[in-house]
């Protein structure tokens, strides 16, 4: 099983799940690869993504079914796995989160093809490691707090383990 996004003016119109890449033996007579059948099939451009692909790496479900970065990057598609609305970057041949997906003042890093808000998160000590603290962006807290420009939009919590 693949999946594959189907593109119009750059734009994500659709992801479809689809025949595997690697299936060539059942390609119709004069057809080349999936992305080109898919393609001809709905009249947009189609271009292959991948589910486990995030942050321009590969992803996979360990023993412990525990997401885990892959041992094997190369298997690592296109920057993101592909969502209706996002940008596909075909300089680049990356999908990302267009402008109007965003959060007020956030950005597109191009080097991890993620967003990024506009303030640098807090490092945690060791201390609050050790403690369970985690920080979380707070939208409404970042649009209101100006008081510290160091923290503001991001908020510490502490995992609660029962």
């Amino acid at each position: 099983m693949a999946h594959y996004a189907l593109i119009k003016d750059n734009k994500v119109e659709q992801v479809i799940t689809g025949i595997d890449e690697d299936q060539t033996d059942t390609l119709p007579e004069g057809i080349s690869s999936w992305e080109e059948f898919y393609e001809n099939r709905h009249g947009l451009t189609c271009k292959r993504t991948s589910y486990w692909t995030k942050g321009n790496q590969h992803w996979e479900r360990n023993a412990e079914d525990k997401l885990v970065l892959s041992s094997t990057q190369d298997k690592a598609l296109r920057g993101n796995y592909a969502g209706v609305g996002m940008i596909y970057d075909a300089d680049n041949d990356v999908f990302y989160l267009s402008p109007d997906q965003l959060q007020e003042g956030w950005i597109i890093d191009t080097t991890d093809w993620n967003a990024k808000p506009p303030i640098e998160m807090p490092s945690l000590t060791d201390e609050q490691v050790a403690d369970g603290y985690f920080y979380s962006w707070d939208q409404v807290k970042y649009q209101l707090d100006n008081a510290d420009p160091k923290t503001q939009g991001w908020v510490l919590y502490q995992k609660i383990t029962e």
